[in-house]
């Protein structure tokens, strides 16, 4: 008897029989059957090959000539980027990039000495933390989107 099947994937794939087997005055489970499935003709098209990936630091142009000493990656879900904090500059020691090579410059909670950022805060709180070397009072700023 011959049986045709539908399988889903080039790969391993399980197929498990359905129904029972009549062995003489017993009644049987049917076993799973392992099938490998090297190519697919006339199906589906295979998935695109992924990019290579290219060892090595390729040079950035950053938004402002800053000193930047802190980034991270982080930000509400769908609007994740970069941002980065520098310890010069005026009113803009933050920069954001939804890339990491095109980057824009964002005002600066104060020209502080800032050393670095992260993201992160309870569920449904969380936001970007920069802190500073210097300033008197506000040696923390804070943001929920990174603009």
């Amino acid at each position: 008897m011959g049986v045709s099947l539908l399988l889903p994937q080039v790969g391993r794939n399980t197929v498990y029989a359905v129904g029972m087997c009549q062995n003489g005055g017993t009644t049987e489970r049917s076993n799973v059957l392992e099938v490998t499935v090297l190519s697919v003709s006339g199906g589906l098209p295979a998935p695109p090959a992924p990019p290579p990936l290219v060892n090595g630091w390729f040079s950035q142009t950053s938004a402002a000539n800053n000193d930047w000493v802190g980034v991270t990656w982080g930000g509400p879900a769908g609007q994740e980027k970069f941002v980065a904090v520098a310890y010069t500059g005026t009113g803009n020691r933050v920069m954001t990039s939804p890339d990491g090579v095109t980057w824009t410059l964002q005002t600066s909670a104060a020209d502080n000495i800032w050393h670095s950022v992260t993201w992160g805060g309870p569920a449904g709180q969380e936001k970007f933390v920069a802190v500073a070397y210097s300033g008197t009072g506000n040696r923390v700023m804070t943001s929920a989107t990174g603009l």
